[in-house]
């Protein structure tokens, strides 16, 4: 019997959370699945867990071995966790994860990339930097899904909202696109219906 690995969910797990590697329960898969995800429902009871046996007779399962930790550069993890530490300093160590709007972190991600392509030697680490928006992003992918405010993501949410037959629910959008700057620190006031009656 497996678990789901949704933080701290204790549901019969009964999905395997592709892009992590997890398995979860069915409420957890059909959230995944609804934020762009894919959780796939597998039959668990009929995976058998498969066991490596070392020279000393010591057994152990090979569910990590889809994920190669010792294959990670060293190098380039040594630089990644020095932009981690400059972040620490700069803001506070977790300050990050409380999540940015994903088209903020994407643009200075490219601008990075771009100033490395031009041969930029002004002492900034940009691929590492490059690395850590991407980090940070498949991080809020999971933790802060609400804050894709991609151009693609934007676009299925109206899509979505153009197909109710009462026509698109703008309350709805103009609160979930104030909501993804005001997790990042940015106030953002927009008159309620009743005050625009008033006028």
């Amino acid at each position: 019997m497996k678990l789901c690995q949704w933080q701290d969910c204790k549901e019969l797990a009964t999905h395997h959370w592709l892009v992590c590697s997890k398995v979860v329960c069915s409420v957890h898969a059909g959230y995944i699945n609804a934020e762009g995800g894919l959780a796939v429902k597998v039959d668990l009871s009929k995976i058998k867990e498969q066991k490596r046996t070392f020279s000393t007779g010591s057994q152990r399962s090979t569910d990590g071995d889809d994920t190669r930790y010792d294959l990670v550069s060293e190098i380039g993890l040594e630089r990644l966790a020095r932009t981690y530490a400059e972040g620490s300093a700069k803001y506070s160590d977790h300050n990050w994860r409380k999540g940015q709007p994903f088209s903020i972190v994407l643009n200075h991600v490219l601008h990075h990339l771009n100033k490395f392509k031009q041969g930029d030697e002004s002492g900034e680490d940009h691929l590492a930097h490059a690395a850590w928006g991407l980090f940070a992003l498949m991080e809020f992918h999971v933790t802060h899904p609400e804050l894709n405010d991609l151009y693609g993501h934007r676009r299925a949410d109206t899509a979505t909202a153009s197909r109710n037959d009462d026509g698109p629910d703008i309350d709805n959008i103009r609160f979930r696109t104030a909501s993804n700057f005001e997790s990042a620190g940015v106030s953002i006031r927009s008159p309620s219906r009743d005050s625009a009656a008033a006028d």
